[in-house]
């Protein structure tokens, strides 16, 4: 997923190809984030700062491959290791198992029924209209 910066959605300068162009397998599908929704750009901001923070800053590659191990390196330790506050503090491979093995938490139905939990569109049929 990448934003919709220039040198990603169209040719910053005429000579350039674009960006899907440069992509090594024609089979690598680019996803942009969808314009003026700043919920889905932060999530890919926030990996290329962590990126940049826990690998990248100060690195010099020697070649593709040297970035290929890097980022699969970080890859595995972000989601293998290291805990992540929108999870409770725990790493999402550790959730994704505990998922596995236990399936998804049963919620209490009458949680659903509160008000205070219903999803919009449930909202909006009990909103009285004018």
């Amino acid at each position: 997923m990448i934003d919709n910066g220039a040198e990603f959605v169209g040719r910053s300068k005429p000579q350039e190809p674009p960006f899907e162009a440069l992509l090594p397998d024609p089979g690598i599908k680019h996803r942009s984030t969808r314009p003026c929704r700043p919920q889905t750009d932060g999530k890919i901001e926030r990996f290329w700062r962590g990126l940049g923070e826990d690998r990248i800053d100060g690195t010099t590659f020697e070649n593709a491959d040297h970035v290929s191990r890097v980022l699969l390196r970080y890859m595995s330790s972000r989601n293998e290791m290291r805990p992540h506050q929108a999870l409770g503090g725990i790493a999402p491979k550790a959730l994704l198992d505990t998922l596995v093995v236990n399936g998804p938490p049963r919620r209490d139905p009458r949680i659903a029924e509160h008000p205070q939990f219903a999803t919009r569109s449930e909202n909006a049929l009990r909103t009285p209209v004018d």
